[in-house]
């Protein structure tokens, strides 16, 4: 009857295959728990890594630093010529504004050109810087002499200047030498030899008598 139809529809057709066999053969699960949210951390953050340093090729000298102090072993001739030179500027440039300023005048420049003569030691130098007239035209000195050989002899004296600048305070002084020939000192004329003329005359013009003397004796001075 209906008994043996319904029980023959259960009946499978034929063999399981392996796959549904298994499937039969597993309970049924659950459903799964979520999963749990992963709790955020908070991390500081993190600095790159520093590179890592690179060993050099091979030894590198330090550079050498110069040294600039006098006197060092790195200084170099122009260096301390330059040095020796600023030096010696601002040394006078001190003693130059320590100096009491003085206005020149004639007598200063006067009494400067005596002292200068008076230590001079030869007495021809004495002489022509005793006769030479000295005129002060503002920073300039003119000296007039009589001759060339007196404006030669000033002008070989080279410390003339040098020293009249530093007794008078004036850096800028400067001298002038010109010849005055009006003044110039003739030089003796050169006596001639007499002859008996020239002698006779000068007898006769003391004593008129020698021209009776030579009347009588017919004496001849032109010959």
């Amino acid at each position: 009857g209906k008994s043996e139809v319904g029980s023959r529809k259960s009946e499978p057709s034929g063999p399981l295959e392996p796959q549904e066999l298994e499937t039969q053969t597993q309970k049924p699960r659950g459903p799964e728990p979520p999963s749990p949210e992963p709790s955020t951390v908070h991390r500081p953050p993190q600095a790159p890594p520093a590179p890592e340093p690179q060993s050099p090729t091979g030894p590198q000298p330090l550079p050498q630093k110069k040294s600039l102090k006098k006197g060092g072993a790195q200084d170099t001739p122009r260096l301390m010529a330059l040095e020796a030179m600023l030096a010696e500027v601002k040394a006078e440039e001190a003693e130059l504004l320590t100096q009491e300023v003085q206005e020149v005048t004639q007598e200063r420049v006067e009494e400067a050109w005596n002292l200068y003569l008076e230590s001079q030691d030869q007495e021809s130098v004495k002489v022509i810087m005793r006769n030479s007239e000295l005129k002060l035209e503002g920073q300039n000195v003119l000296v007039t002499v009589t001759s060339a050989l007196a404006e030669n002899t000033i002008r070989q004296e080279g410390n003339l200047m040098e020293y009249m600048r530093d007794v008078l305070t004036a850096p800028e002084l400067t001298m002038t030498i010109e010849i005055d020939k009006s003044k110039a000192v003739e030089p003796p004329k050169r006596k001639r030899m007499m002859s008996s003329k020239d002698k006779y005359l000068a007898m006769r013009e003391v004593n008129p008598n020698i021209t009776e003397l030579q009347k009588r004796f017919d004496l001849r001075p032109d010959e």
